[in-house]
Formats: C-alpha cells, sequence, structure tokens
C-alpha cells in the first residue's frame, strides 16, 4: 500500500513540475543577433604539466592541435561572424589570412554546436510550448585555403520549429579535412604578442 501511495505521489510531483516548467517564460536578453569572433590556433590540453607559471599555475609547453596548417609567423588572423534573420534562417562569415604555405588547398570546414530554447514544443490547446531541444552539430559552411587565404559566406537553416526563442552557441568546430585536425579556435588576444 505505501508503494502505491509514493508512486501516486511521485506522478503527481513530476506532472506539477511538468506542468509549472511548461508555462514558465523563457528568461533570455530582449537582443543578441549577431556573434563575432576572432580566430585562434588551437593547442593540445595541458594534460601532465611540466612547469608553472609566473604565478604558480601548472602548465604544459605549448603543442598546436595541428601541426601541419596553421596562420604564417606574420600577421596571420581569422574573422568569424554569425547572424540571425528570421524564421530560422542564419548567415555565416568566416574569413582566414596569411596562412602557412602547408595550408594550401585544404578544406576547413565549420559546424555549429547548437542548444536551442524556446517557442519548439506543442503546448497546450496546440499553442506554443516552451522548450529546450536535444544538443545538435550541424555543418555551417566551409572553405578552401587558396594564397594563403580562406574564405566564406552562407546562409543556413537550423530545423526545428518557431525562431522564437534563443540559440546557445556551445562550440563552432574549425576541421581541416586534410589533417583531420581541429587546429582552429575562437577566441581573444591578451595583450601584444612578440615575434
Amino acid at each position: 500500500m505505501h508503494r502505491v501511495i509514493a508512486a501516486v505521489g511521485m506522478f503527481a510531483v513530476v506532472t506539477l513540475a511538468a506542468t509549472t516548467a511548461s508555462a514558465q517564460l523563457l528568461n533570455q536578453p530582449t537582443k543578441g543577433k549577431s556573434f563575432k569572433s576572432n580566430i585562434m590556433m588551437a593547442y593540445e590540453e595541458c594534460t601532465v604539466p611540466t612547469t608553472i607559471t609566473g604565478t604558480g599555475v601548472a602548465a604544459c609547453v605549448p603543442v598546436r592541435a595541428d601541426t601541419v596548417c596553421g596562420f604564417s609567423e606574420t600577421k596571420g588572423q581569422g574573422k568569424f561572424q554569425l547572424k540571425s534573420g528570421n524564421t530560422g534562417n542564419y548567415t555565416v562569415r568566416a574569413k582566414f589570412n596569411k596562412l602557412s604555405p602547408a595550408c594550401e588547398g585544404h578544406q576547413i570546414n565549420f559546424d555549429i554546436l547548437v542548444r536551442r530554447s524556446g517557442e519548439h514544443c506543442a503546448g497546450d490547446l496546440g499553442s506554443p510550448g516552451n522548450c529546450t531541444m536535444i544538443d545538435q552539430t550541424l555543418p555551417i559552411t566551409s572553405c578552401t585555403v587558396i594564397n594563403n587565404s580562406c574564405k566564406a559566406s552562407e546562409h543556413f537553416f537550423l530545423d526545428g520549429g518557431s525562431e522564437q526563442g534563443q540559440n546557445e552557441i556551445r562550440e563552432i568546430i574549425m576541421t581541416n579535412t586534410s589533417t583531420g585536425k581541429q587546429g582552429f579556435y575562437l577566441g581573444i588576444v591578451s595583450g601584444k604578442i612578440l615575434r
């Protein structure tokens, strides 16, 4: 008898929690239609520290994730931009300048790891209901290195329902199809780098 009551009680709690969650409004900013970043070289994670920083943080000798293709030694740089339109349409622009000669002819694929929350699911009486979709990794563009540069500009669509909501960009994955490495990541430069 206690098990039956406990099970009914648990069902009521789960049902109440689900109803309350679907009735909640999304807490999201009112603006945020574009995302810009610099493209940086990717380095392997430091798992077995061999040194320390000046402030005592454990560290390793830096090892590039892609030892073949990277920026040239002088003034190499990359830019990435993502803009949202309407009804799930997006524009992506990516540009690499002054890549090393070893990159010539290589294709760099851009994938987006995204988590979408919004009015994507059926709610009460057929009205839109708030939900968070499973994380999705989707291809968005690619470019081929020609004369030490690589440029891409493309429109793409994120499937899943209404545009009402937000898209968390969990990661932009840049893979060199020639080396199979993820040699670039988004980031910022801190201070001036001496060459």
